[in-house]
């Protein structure tokens, strides 16, 4: 089951993100898919050996465990390291698979 939750992170938090890494900082998301998932999987994510992962994992992963809704419906011991992506959708173009621009 998902559960969205809103607002994890404050605008703020999500501007400095976001200067964090340029879309070269993006690689294909099959690297972490395993064997079941690697012909399905269609995402970007943000590579680990990216300069500024850890810190960016860091920020997300100290807003995460201090939601109250999350820490209500997850009841986390620990979390797995976290994973910055960008999701394709269906009508990506391939065979780059680039995100599309109709919204």
């Amino acid at each position: 089951m998902f559960i969205c939750i809103a607002d994890v992170l404050d605008q703020q938090q999500l501007a400095e993100i976001a200067t964090f890494f340029d879309p070269k900082s993006f690689i294909d998301g099959k690297v972490t898919a395993g064997l079941a998932g690697h012909g399905i999987k269609e995402n970007l994510q943000i590579s680990p050996q990216s300069p500024n992962y850890a810190k960016m994992e860091e920020m997300v992963r100290q807003a995460v465990m201090g939601n109250r809704a999350f820490n209500l419906l997850a009841i986390p011991r620990r979390i797995v390291p976290l994973c910055q992506a960008r999701w394709l959708c269906q009508c990506s173009v391939r065979p780059g698979r680039l995100p599309c621009s109709h919204r």
